[in-house]
């Protein structure tokens, strides 16, 4: 619908220059006006007061503007009386039939990759705004320049032809500035500005040269750059983005272990025994296979080993197999090695701690020896 209404107003703006016909309707602007006004009054009725204030408020603000540009330039003819003389009217009309065009600009939605260099050209308003300051700054100075000493030279020269060529380009510091540009810009040639400087002052002539090297050379060069440094900053992706492909990576991996996990389990029986799994680590590709998984098995026997603690069994099963290569795959990250660092910790003290259960035990146990043992001995040696 988009799309057919960008090609129906481009045929309505064609029909208007050739005809020369203002206020007319076409019966296919009433049917996208209609579509449009349905379209955007069912988004405010899901989102509500959140049309306004949501994550794309300003599109919905825009959508809102444009609806009712298309109802007053639809409506507005026949409410009002409509009078081709009315120029007031006219001026409105056509005012608002500019604004509708804008319309255009919701093609950009349907693909993310305008919308990304749209939102790109939009936030880059400042660094054009410091741009252009920049660029008038060097042209001014330029040209305040050039003019000083070209009025100095025409002085000296006295040549009247001369002096009228000169006045006609740098006459004065805005017309200086403005020649300045045109000659950068491929306005004109700097060529013939050149020739004419020449014959009244060599250093403004020198000057020009200059000019256009420092601007061509270094000026174009950093104003691209500063642009470029923006383009990378905005181009990266956003923390939900970011959430979603690590989401989708994972998912990615997670499918390629299952896959794998079929080529390990010929006989369909849905667990993975010890030789089942030393018979495929044989194969080149099959280990190569679980590298790209981010699974680098050195030991078969140890690594199965550690899956069956996982699994107390004499095999493991499919979806034990497949978790515990998502935990293991990679290298150990800042929060797994936290991890064992602060479990060797709780054992250490829990070892300490039974250490010292033990040795008071033990002291205990010696006490009541020591307690026991003399009255024993003392029995002893009255019996005898």
């Amino acid at each position: 619908a988009i799309i057919s209404n960008s090609i129906f107003i481009t045929y309505s703006v064609n029909q208007e220059i050739m005809n020369l016909e203002a206020g007319r309707s076409h019966f296919l602007d009433w049917f996208f006006m209609i579509v449009f006004c349905i379209e955007v009054g069912m988004r405010l009725s899901v989102h509500r007061w959140y049309f306004f204030v949501g994550k794309d408020r300003t599109w919905n603000n825009f959508d809102m503007a444009l609806a009712a540009a298309s109802l007053y330039s639809n409506f507005a003819p026949i409410l009002l009386s409509f009078d081709t003389s009315d120029v007031a009217f006219l001026s409105s009309l056509r005012i608002v039939k500019i604004v509708r065009i804008f319309r255009l600009l919701r093609v950009i939605r349907v693909s993310p990759g305008l919308e990304m260099m749209f939102n790109f050209v939009m936030r880059s308003g400042l660094n054009l705004t410091w741009s252009l300051a920049l660029m008038a700054f060097v042209f001014y100075i330029f040209g305040l320049t050039m003019v000083q000493d070209l009025a100095l030279s025409i002085t000296i020269h006295n040549d009247p032809e001369l002096s009228v060529e000169v006045q006609d380009i740098f006459g004065s510091v805005p017309l200086a500035m403005f020649t300045l540009l045109r000659s950068v810009f491929d306005g004109d040639d700097w060529d013939k500005y050149y020739r004419v400087v020449m014959q009244a002052s060599p250093q403004s002539a020198w000057s020009l040269i200059f000019f256009v090297c420092f601007v061509q050379l270094t000026l174009f060069n950093v104003i691209t750059a500063m642009f470029v440094l923006s383009a990378e900053d905005f181009a990266k992706p956003d923390k939900e983005t970011l959430a979603n492909e690590e989401i989708f990576k994972h998912l990615e991996q997670y499918n390629q272990i299952e896959m794998l996990c079929e080529k390990l389990d010929p006989d369909s029986s849905n667990t993975i025994s010890r030789e089942e799994l030393y018979s495929a680590l044989e194969n080149d590709y099959i280990r190569s296979e679980f590298m790209i998984c981010g699974l680098d098995i050195h030991d078969a026997e140890a690594f199965f080993e550690l899956l069956l603690e996982l699994s107390n069994d004499t095999a493991v099963d499919r979806q034990t197999f497949v978790e515990a290569c998502m935990q293991m795959r990679g290298g150990a990250s800042g929060v797994d090695q936290r991890t064992q660092l602060l479990e060797a910790r709780r054992f250490h003290q829990q070892v300490g701690e039974h250490f010292f259960r033990i040795k008071h035990w033990q002291a205990e146990v010696t006490r009541k020896l020591d307690a026991v043992v003399p009255t024993s001995g003392k029995r002893a040696a009255t019996l005898t």
